[in-house]
Formats: structure tokens, sequence, C-alpha cells
């Protein structure tokens, strides 16, 4: 079979995983995410979500595909990280939108200096940046790891 149709079937599968996903959260009433945060509203469109769907399961699927075949198919390795950079590129957007949406930013009240300091309690929107900045440093490490055996297998000096 043609390599490039093997590859567009395989693309096609995360398509259709990913889609699947999406009308299973649409039974649950999630099809859009809309944020409520004070007196702004945000509101994702369908299509986002399903973009995101795509890269995760596209990920994941190339992740076992490129692992199974032990980086031996070059087609199969460029998809990979191609779907690295995807999907770092949407943690990095994750981790500057929780940074917006926290609820540590905005107005600072100063209490009366008689009373005792106040904790400041810090309320994420998405997760804990710690853990998303772990996620994308081990996507950047799988990264370098795929691209570090894409050039041991070159041929070229």
């Amino acid at each position: 079979m043609n390599k490039f149709l093997k590859e567009l079937l395989w693309f096609c599968l995360t398509v259709i995983i990913a889609v699947a996903a999406f009308y299973v959260l649409q039974i649950c009433n999630l099809s859009s995410l809309l944020i409520a945060f004070y007196d702004a509203v945000y509101v994702t469109d369908a299509i986002d979500i399903i973009s995101i769907l795509i890269i995760v399961f596209g990920f994941i699927i190339y992740l076992i595909r490129v692992l199974s075949l032990k980086f031996k198919n070059k087609t199969c390795n460029y998809i990979y990280i191609a779907y690295n950079v995807l999907l770092i590129i949407v943690i990095s957007g994750a981790i500057h939108l929780n940074d917006k949406l926290s609820l540590s930013e905005g107005w600072t009240i100063y209490p009366p200096l008689s009373s005792p300091p106040q904790k400041v309690v810090v309320h994420n929107f998405i997760a804990d940046p710690i853990y998303l900045i772990a996620i994308q440093f081990i996507v950047t490490v799988l990264f370098a790891i795929t691209a570090f055996k894409i050039g041991e297998k070159s041929k070229h000096i």
C-alpha cells in the first residue's frame, strides 16, 4: 500500500476518533465551552474543541505508532513531530489562558496596618501551571528523542 495513502488512513482514524469524542461531549452538553468570568463571557466554538481533540488524539496515536515501529518509518516520524509541535503550541496557549483567567490577577486591596496579613488564594482556571509546564516538558523531550532518532537513522553525514 502506498505510504501516503496509509498515513492518510491513520489521519482519518484520528479525525474519526476526535469527532466521536466530540459527539460524546455534545451528548453531555459540553459541545461548546462557555466561561462566565465575572462580567466577561468567553465562548469557544465547536471547531476549536475538535481541533484540540484531533491534536491530542493524533499525538497519542502517532506516539504509539512511532514506538511500535521503533522509529523506522520516516513519514510516521515526521507526522509525529508535526503533532508534537502542534501540541506544544496548544499547551503554551493553555498556559497563557490559565495565567490570564486565574483569580490572582486583578485589584489589590490593602488591609489596614493593624490587621494581620491576609493569605492570598490563587485559583487557577485550567490547572496548576506546574502540571501544564511538566506536560509541555515531556512533550518537548519526546520531540527531541524523535528528532534524534530520525537523525540517527539518516544516511547523511
